[in-house]
């Protein structure tokens, strides 16, 4: 009895113990498993590649070739004998004769000469000789060389080449990044109450109904007028109004602000209103950047040109998205705001007077500060005509830049310098395969020195149709041995009875050193012609 009486009690004290301990380590920290990126190790070594024999595709130029070949002909050779050949015929002839004969005149002792005809028809044996020379040729075969010249087509055909082997430099990685899961004892104090932060309204503060958006400055024959675009739609941001300022008088907020305070033709900063922004984070006032609102004009009092020619704010200059400030804090936005660097913001509503939160420093004040509702915002004083000076000269350039374009040529042995030098402006590819591309130069020096050198820095591609997965997009850049790499999975579209090529628009910045040691760089622009075909094709001809 006694001894289950003692485990008893040791068990419940064990017990106890455990959940004080428990207890304990609680109100002091925790074990946590956290997820930690380890980098990866890197290290650079001297590779050895070994050559090796590589299949190649290569495109063969059509060129004129002269063939000779062997023609078979028969032809009937003559070979001539005299034939002796005749026969005997049995002909009825008229044989004409006679003879002269003596009579004798009895009477007189006279005598005369008479004919006596003895004429008559004899069968005769008559030779007919039908001798004659006879054809006795054969034909035999005969074989002869014939030349042609004939037209060989552009083809792509297969090549085995070498490739040398060679040493390079490589970043090798040893060990791969990789997240690893590490404990770590995270030490937890005693509760104690916390203070709750008082929140300070910032005077003047109001609802934001128009927010920055850009810039504009309209020119007119009378003069140059300066002005903010604003965008109204609905949002959770508010502001203070910190002042405006004349044409010409610093603020102590001119560096302070995202978009910055621009000048005008004359070099005067614009005059317009300073803007503090805030969002509200847990229920507190945050001030996240300032803003300047630009509302200046410029009058043209002469006919001369001005200093430099201001321009309508483009797209993208009102979408562009500055460097945020450095006080800014980020939050998910309902809409586009200077937490992000994009807007500023700006109210139709009543104005009330700023409390500005930086110390102006010395300099100007500002010329005028918003009161009340009611307080109407002084006119500014009127300022003297401007004359604008005449324009500037441009300075000719010291050099001539170089002749020539930029062309591409197929990665054949994996290498830069086994690419062609000079490349092609137009290429034809098979439909659905990948294909990598040098930029390759085909300049020359400006004929006024010849001896400058010309390398290329960098190329972009601007724009193209490019079907290849994680291949070369629009906008991409690359260096003098970085490739292009592309695909086209559609054959060459016809249109109107021909073929359209795909057109791939290329930018290169090339820098010239000229023989005086003037360094200076070129933007050449160029588009490749690429033709589609078939993997399979069968051509039909006339017999």
């Amino acid at each position: 009895m006694w001894r289950m009486e003692w485990w008893l009690a040791a068990t419940v004290g064990f017990v106890l113990t455990m959940c004080a301990v428990a207890q304990a380590r609680a109100d002091h920290g925790t074990w946590e498993t956290e997820r930690v990126w380890v980098e990866p190790v890197v290290e650079t070594r001297s590779v050895w590649t070994p050559g090796r024999w590589e299949q190649h595709r290569v495109r063969v130029p059509g060129r004129w070739n002269t063939q000779t070949r062997t023609v078979e002909e028969r032809v009937w050779q003559s070979h001539m004998v005299w034939v002796k050949s005749g026969h005997w015929e049995e002909r009825v002839q008229w044989v004409t004769s006679g003879f002269w004969k003596e009579v004798w005149d009895d009477d007189t002792f006279y005598f005369d000469f008479v004919w006596v005809d003895t004429s008559r028809w004899e069968l005769q044996r008559v030779w007919v000789d039908t001798s004659q020379w006879q054809d006795d040729g054969s034909w035999i075969t005969e074989h002869r060389e014939e030349v042609t010249t004939v037209w060989v087509p552009d083809r792509w055909t297969t090549e085995r080449r070498w490739i040398e082997g060679f040493h390079e430099s490589r970043r090798v990685v040893v060990s791969p990044g990789h997240y690893e899961s590490r404990r770590r004892w995270v030490a937890i104090p005693h509760p104690t109450p916390t203070p709750r932060p008082t929140c300070r309204i910032p005077d003047g503060i109001y609802k934001v109904i128009n927010y920055y958006a850009g810039t504009t400055v309209e020119e007119a024959e009378t003069g140059i007028r300066y002005g903010t675009v604003t965008d109204n739609r609905p949002n959770d941001l508010y502001a203070v109004d910190l002042g405006s300022y004349s044409k010409g008088v610093s603020s102590p907020y001119d560096g302070a602000a995202f978009n910055g305070r621009k000048r005008d033709v004359n070099g005067q900063l614009l005059a317009g209103t300073f803007y503090r922004n805030y969002r509200k984070r847990n229920g507190c006032f945050v001030s996240t950047s300032i803003v300047f609102f630009q509302d200046d004009r410029v009058r043209f009092t002469t006919g001369a040109v001005p200093t430099s020619t201001p321009t309508q704010a483009t797209e993208t200059e009102l979408t562009a998205t500055p460097t945020p400030h450095k006080d800014s804090v980020v939050e998910a936005p309902v809409i586009a705001d200077p937490d992000h660097g994009s807007s500023g913001y700006r109210s139709d509503g009543p104005q009330v007077g700023p409390t500005p939160t930086i110390d102006p420093g010395p300099g100007s004040t500002p010329t005028s500060r918003p009161g009340s509702p009611s307080t109407p915002t002084p006119t500014p004083t009127p300022r003297p005509p401007v004359r604008r000076p005449p324009p500037a000269e441009t300075p000719t350039p010291a050099h001539d830049p170089p002749t020539g374009t930029i062309r591409v040529a197929p990665v054949l042995a994996g290498s830069a310098i086994d690419a062609d030098a000079e490349g092609f402006r137009a290429i034809e590819v098979l439909r659905g395969a990948p294909i990598d591309l040098w930029v390759r130069l085909a300049v020359q020096p400006p004929a006024t020195d010849s001896s400058a050198s010309v390398t290329l820095e960098q190329w972009t591609f601007v724009r193209g149709v490019n079907d290849r997965p994680r291949g070369t997009r629009p906008g991409d850049t690359g260096g003098p041995n970085e490739r292009l790499r592309l695909q086209w999975n559609d054959v060459t579209p016809v249109v109107d009875g021909r073929l359209d090529p795909y057109k791939i628009h290329l930018r290169a910045r090339i820098r010239v050193t000229y023989s005086d040691g003037v360094v200076q760089n070129f933007d050449l622009n160029e588009s490749i012609a690429v033709t589609v075909r078939f993997q399979g094709a069968t051509t039909w001809e006339n017999e």
